[in-house]
Formats: C-alpha cells, sequence, structure tokens
C-alpha cells in the first residue's frame, strides 16, 4: 500500500478548525480552495462543499512520523502499520472512523523485493501482460537523466509498474525491484475487492488485503517474460520462439504471411517452448515471483 487518495464528506468548518489546531497551523477559511501538508501528506479542504481530501503515500508518511527523514518507501509497510497510520489520522488529528475515509483514484498497491541481479536487468525481459486476448505491451519510461530503471504496462483502469528502487532513491549497490499496481479508476479496485464502496477500513480488512495480494501475483503470472535462465544454454530456435510467443507486433505481421493453419502451428508450438522454458527453476523471473510471495506474506501481518 502507497500512494493514497481520500477523502472525507461533510467535513464542516468547525472540524476544519479544530483539525488546524491540532496540527499547529494557522489558516483562514478565506478561500473555496484550502490546500496544506501535513509531513508529506497532501490535504485539500473545500469549505463550500465541506469535503477533505488526503492525498500521498502513506507508507511514506509512516516513516516520516517514525522519525525517517528521507521520506522513502524503501521499508517494508505492513497491514499493521497501514492500521497504525489510519489510527492516527482518524483519532490523533481527523476525529472521523476510518469508515469515513473514502478512496478513490489514484491508489497503489506495491512491494519491493531483492533482485539477484541489476533491477533493470530484469525488468527489461517484460514483454507484455495479457488479460484474456487483449495484450499490453510493457514500455521503458525515459528518465530525465541518466539510463532508464522503470517500464510500465498502460490498461484503461490500471497501470503496471516496475523499478529499480535502489537508483530512484539514489542509493547505490542496492538490488530493490519495486513492483506496483497503480489502480487509476476506483471501478478497478472495486472489482478486484468485490466491495460496492471502498474506504480505508474497508482497505484495511485481512480479507481485502489478502485479495490485493492474491492479484499482484496473477498479474505478474500473467506477464509475458522473456526468460531470464542462470546457465544461459538457449538455442536460437528456442529464444525466435520465445518473441514470437510475447511480442504482439511479430504475432500481427506473422499472422499476415501465413496462413491460418501454419500460424495456429506455429502459435502452438512457441506457446509450448516458452512455457517449458518460463517453468524452469532456472528462470530469474521465477526467483522473483517466490520473493513477491514471500513479501506479500511478510506484508499482511
Amino acid at each position: 500500500m502507497d500512494y493514497t487518495n481520500a477523502y472525507i464528506e461533510g467535513f464542516s468548518n468547525l472540524e476544519f478548525e479544530k483539525l488546524i489546531v491540532r496540527l499547529g497551523l494557522t489558516i483562514n477559511l478565506d478561500r473555496e480552495i484550502i490546500v496544506f501538508y501535513h509531513y508529506n501528506l497532501k490535504l485539500i479542504y473545500y469549505p463550500n462543499s465541506n469535503i477533505l481530501r488526503i492525498k500521498n503515500s502513506l507508507h511514506k508518511y509512516f516513516n516520516s512520523i517514525d522519525g525517517d527523514s528521507s521520506c522513502n518507501n524503501m521499508s517494508d509497510f505492513t497491514l499493521s502499520d497501514a492500521r497504525c497510520v489510519a489510527e492516527i489520522l482518524s483519532v490523533v488529528y481527523i476525529d472521523r472512523d476510518i469508515s469515513d475515509f473514502k478512496i478513490s483514484a489514484v491508489f497503489e498497491f506495491g512491494l519491493n523485493v531483492k533482485a539477484p541481479i541489476a533491477p533493470f536487468s530484469i525488468i527489461e525481459r517484460y514483454m507484455a501482460y495479457q488479460v484474456h486476448n487483449s495484450i499490453n505491451e510493457f514500455t521503458t519510461c525515459e528518465p530525465r537523466k541518466g539510463k532508464p530503471i522503470m517500464r510500465k504496462s498502460y490498461l484503461s483502469d490500471y497501470d503496471l509498474k516496475f523499478y529499480d528502487k535502489g537508483k530512484a532513491s539514489e542509493l547505490s549497490g542496492l538490488n530493490i525491484l519495486r513492483y506496483e499496481l497503480v489502480f487509476k479508476q476506483i471501478r478497478k479496485l472495486r472489482t478486484v475487492l468485490g466491495e460496492r464502496e471502498v474506504t480505508l477500513e474497508t482497505l484495511l480488512e485481512d480479507y481485502n488485503w489478502k485479495k490485493l495480494s492474491d492479484y499482484m501475483i496473477e498479474v505478474y503470472r500473467n506477464i509475458k517474460k522473456s526468460p531470464l535462465l542462470l546457465n544461459n544454454t538457449l538455442d536460437v530456435h528456442q529464444i525466435l520462439n520465445i518473441h514470437i510467443f510475447g511480442n504482439k507486433t511479430l504475432k500481427q505481421d506473422l499472422a499476415r504471411h501465413l496462413s491460418k493453419s501454419e500460424f495456429n502451428a506455429l502459435m502452438k508450438e512457441s506457446k509450448g517452448i516458452y512455457t517449458e522454458i518460463s517453468e524452469s527453476e532456472d528462470d530469474l523471473h521465477n526467483i522473483i515471483e517466490r520473493r513477491i510471495h514471500e513479501k506479500l506474506d511478510i506484508l499482511s501481518r
């Protein structure tokens, strides 16, 4: 759990004034939109409609109030930590039940895992994410400076994001791979959780945390990855078939130049070769998947 966008309806001007006192701030109710900060959290109050909105990383907020001045999310952020943050916001400052904190997009659920090699060497081999018959290719994100460290797959309601967390935090020598699901539309989060309305209380239920964890594993497994074998024993025929199976554009080109029966036979062969190799214990992607499993178990505590 990371970036969260929550809002409270019916938050009166009197409640706002009490919140400002608790935060030790001096702010006048003389604007239509009032923006202020508490550590890394951005709070926005709309006096006319009585809506209070809270945005930013709850993970970074937890680290900040715990004395970490770096304000990053390199550490693990567990379910217990998230509940602690919810209680602080609910009881200490805002004085509203966590069921009043309604969740809207954008919402991020992510984790960090230790990679056996440089994270981008793994991430760059993510070819596409397949949902049913829809194939969504990964895109390398251009950095502001230096070499790329991030790749994304963009869908209508959510994105998949992977990057080198050590380099993003400007900490050398740390092979930390960051994996995030970015929910851009609240309807997608509702679907994953099976909930009509999502609140902070909803998110922090054991069974909903597990649903998000299970979905992260399901998504990762549906990513077509060019195998990265420790023993590096692939031959040219295998390499070509792997890329035939995982490359959307190449498939389209082949479909135009082959008969239907030839194309179907080639797809069957390439899928068989891809599946056999990708299930190998030597494939680094399987090592990453096991570490994602292990980390999700830790985060559920």
